[in-house]
């Protein structure tokens, strides 16, 4: 009989509970216990080494190919890096959002911090070429997902928890995924209505909310429009900082989805800062 069962095929194997569980009583209790003990046996640690090896294993090639002009408009190299991480974590977003959906919120803190653990680790310890040239998209990939937890609304105990963990776990991210999440929700706030300048100031110290090298991104924005009465270009911005154009096109599509700026795609000279002068540094 234990043949029987070790040969099934996942689908197979699910139909067998299904139909258990339809028989309701004391054999639908048993499963659902059953079904409850293998969603609670969560490890952080091992959830975290999932997400290390899913990310390790990309090949650069893979973001080349991707990259390029085609029907749908040009993909730049750092777009496709995104577009590959973000559909290698899927399967980790959707079973943390199943364990909100079943209202295992204890789960569902411990699976998005195996999560975001996962990502940190590969920002630090992996060695792939693929790692070394998306510079800065692991940490912005692990505060969107710091986000959309909080957004679900956890409450203070965990949201606590959850604090302590990454200034304990992720050291080096702390400061910048706390004050982003800061961030976000100064911005979710702007939508339901509260003056943009009061959530900005309220929510998130001036200094806090963005890198350093983000910062001075920002004010160059600023002091170019001032100077030239038009935004820069991304070739002003590498000639300026002596740096590549995937590294600043990167910045940029940083920069816009932490909602510091503004811009369309595929149109020069679009950019629009969404800061005041008070919230930005000197330029140095």
């Amino acid at each position: 009989m234990q043949d029987v069962i070790e040969n099934l095929t996942p689908e197979q194997a699910l139909e067998v509970v299904k139909r258990l569980s339809g028989k309701g009583g004391k054999i639908q209790e048993a499963v659902l216990a059953e079904a409850r003990d293998v969603l609670s046996g969560i490890n952080l640690d091992e959830t975290a080494d999932e997400v290390f090896f899913v990310l390790d294993s990309i090949d650069v090639q893979d973001c080349w190919d991707r990259a390029g002009s085609s029907r749908n408009g040009y993909t730049s190299p750092d777009e496709a890096a995104v577009e590959i991480i973000e559909e290698r974590l899927q399967p980790f977003l959707d079973q943390t959002r199943r364990y909100h959906e079943l209202g295992m919120p204890g789960e569902e803190m411990t699976h998005c911090m195996g999560l975001i653990l996962g990502i940190y680790r590969y920002e630090h310890e992996s060695k792939s070429e693929f790692r070394e040239w998306s510079v800065d998209i692991p940490v912005e990939c692990a505060g969107n997902r710091l986000h959309e937890w909080r957004e679900r609304g956890q409450g203070l105990a965990f949201a606590e928890a959850m604090d302590e963990f990454i200034q304990q776990r992720c050291p080096n991210w702390a400061r910048y995924l706390l004050r982003t999440a800061g961030r976000k929700l100064a911005m979710e706030a702007d939508k339901r209505g509260t003056p943009k300048d009061i959530a900005l100031a309220g929510r998130c110290p001036t200094q806090a909310r963005y890198t350093v090298k983000q910062g001075q991104y920002l004010a160059f924005i600023y002091y170019y429009t001032q100077i030239h009465g038009r935004s820069p270009s991304e070739a002003d911005m590498q000639r300026f900082f002596r740096v590549s154009p995937p590294a600043v096109h990167q910045m940029v599509v940083s920069l816009e989805r932490l909602g510091f700026i503004e811009r369309t795609p595929r149109q020069a000279r679009s950019l629009k800062l969404l800061l005041n002068r008070g919230q930005l540094p000197d330029l140095m």
